[in-house]
């Protein structure tokens, strides 16, 4: 045990088979497991497990302390904080959730830390979230990846389905470190976002992901405000589309393209539910293009409609989240 790198909570001898990790940095399409995240750690927190020394992983210029400052006075500055909390679902069963930024540095070190507490908390399985933006219309179910961890040597006789070479996030990298033990079932869930809407925060993706994480877990998570959100959204999308025939245009044709892939997926056994096949990015050229045109119309929709003052349920947040950090809600004032 590195005592170096973490400070240990009021709760640091909680037991939960279950860990559920994500870090915050890597690519989030439609923040779908920032929503998702946010959504469990406003219900389900019951405390600190431990807190990972921020001075020694984290790199401030990249991620950089927040200073508050009321009437014209600083009054604290808050740095970026990676936490282990001890959690409670619905019906009382517990969990640990690991949160706030990826580390800049020592990521080895922070993994074996990481797989450390899993033992002594006597973790069984433990689930990485990701969300990528994919060739999928907003109009067809949102899906949600299992990405299991096989660490033996590779079969080069058995038939390749599919394979993608992806630059690692954190939470993938901890999910294969801690598949080194035996006992933790370490196991990745990704969902889908449509790409065209993969920098608006998509509510169906994170919806589906805290739903696909309780199944996963054996747990009971809230899900009614995302279910909410989700419905609202798609409701705004529509009508967004409405205005824009371009953009109407490309999701029906990501329609007859996802359900040939469905439709091809009925007719072979061989395919696999858990096919990567519509997580296909397009270029950048593609996605600027559509989004662009998207954002275009729903910024003129939303001037339409909304009041100045109104907000967001999950406003957007910066890379480093407080919420996910337990800090305080303070902010600082944008006027004397």
């Amino acid at each position: 045990m590195n005592e170096s790198l973490f400070s240990a909570g009021p709760h640091s001898d909680a037991q939960a088979p279950v860990l559920i990790h994500y870090l915050h940095g890597a690519i989030d399409a439609g923040a779908a497991c920032r929503l998702a995240m946010l959504q469990m750690f406003d219900a389900t927190v019951v405390g600190r497990v431990a807190t990972f020394n921020s001075d020694e992983l984290v790199d401030y210029r990249s991620s950089r302390p927040v200073a508050t400052v009321r009437d014209w006075t600083l009054t604290k500055v808050d740095t970026a904080e990676i936490a282990l909390e001890l959690a409670s679902d619905l019906e009382g069963n517990p969990f640990l959730i690991l949160h706030g930024p990826e580390p800049d540095f020592r990521w080895e070190a922070f993994a074996e830390q990481v797989r450390v507490f899993a033992q002594q908390a006597g973790v069984k399985k433990a689930i990485s979230l990701m969300s990528v933006p994919a060739a999928v219309p907003h109009t067809r179910p949102t899906r949600v990846h299992l990405t299991s961890t096989d660490l033996r040597d590779e079969d080069d006789t058995l038939p390749e389905i599919s394979l993608m070479s992806v630059a690692t996030s954190t939470s993938m990298f901890l999910q294969e470190r801690l598949a080194h033990c035996s006992e933790i079932e370490s196991v990745g869930l990704v969902t889908s976002v449509p790409y065209y809407l993969h920098e608006t925060e998509y509510f169906p993706a994170a919806s589906e992901l805290i739903q696909a994480i309780g199944q996963m877990g054996g747990l009971s998570l809230p899900v009614g405000d995302l279910q909410a959100a989700a419905h609202q959204a798609r409701t705004e999308i529509e009508t967004g589309l409405q205005e824009n025939e371009e953009l109407s245009g490309l999701v029906k044709m990501l329609e007859e393209r996802f359900d040939s892939i469905v439709a091809a997926h009925d007719e072979s056994i061989e395919t696999p539910s858990t096919s990567f096949e519509d997580t296909a990015i397009p270029s950048a050229d593609e996605i600027g293009h559509s989004l662009e045109s998207f954002l275009r119309f729903e910024q003129d929709r939303k001037e339409k409609t909304q009041k100045p003052a109104e907000k967001s349920r999950f406003p957007r947040r910066p890379r480093r989240d407080p919420r996910l950090s337990g800090e305080g809600d303070e902010t600082p004032s944008e006027s004397s």
